[in-house]
């Protein structure tokens, strides 16, 4: 079952329970024709119940949203926050831990700490930084 709540937090819901009466046989098209018919309804359900909150609450939670977002704190780049440890760690001078400006394999990163290479930076990692199975190579020497 899949649950679409009320954005607003007014309490309403629509289920929508899983249905997977494919017929034996179906081709992808009709896998797509029965996936677009589910959806057409559920979005038509969904539509229903929006518009009958006044665009002011829209306004309302649109405002309350960005709001959040701006109170965040900024997310931190990993670089930055690991050499503020280690400094710390080795009684040095802690460096300034600055924002992240891309997150790449799940980690922010800075400005200053991004590096973009044509080849791996380590041989057990593609230029992407992805880590390979040992015994792997990259083919790029």
């Amino acid at each position: 079952m899949t649950r679409y709540p009320c954005p607003l937090d007014c309490g309403w819901h629509h289920d929508e329970p899983f249905t997977a009466d494919v017929p034996d046989g179906a081709s992808q098209q009709d896998l797509h024709d029965l996936a677009t018919l589910a959806s057409s309804d559920v979005e038509q359900l969904l539509r229903e119940h929006f518009t009958s909150h006044p665009l002011q609450e829209w306004v309302g939670a649109v405002s309350n949203l960005r709001q959040q977002l701006a109170d965040r704190p900024p997310l931190l780049c990993l670089a930055c926050v690991v050499a503020a440890h280690n400094a710390r760690q080795a009684g040095e001078p802690i460096p300034l831990e600055r924002p992240a400006v891309v997150v790449a394999n799940g980690s922010g990163i800075c400005v200053d700490h991004l590096k973009i290479t044509d080849k791996p930076s380590m041989p057990d990692r593609t230029a992407g930084g992805i880590v390979l199975p040992p015994g792997t190579t990259t083919g790029q020497g």
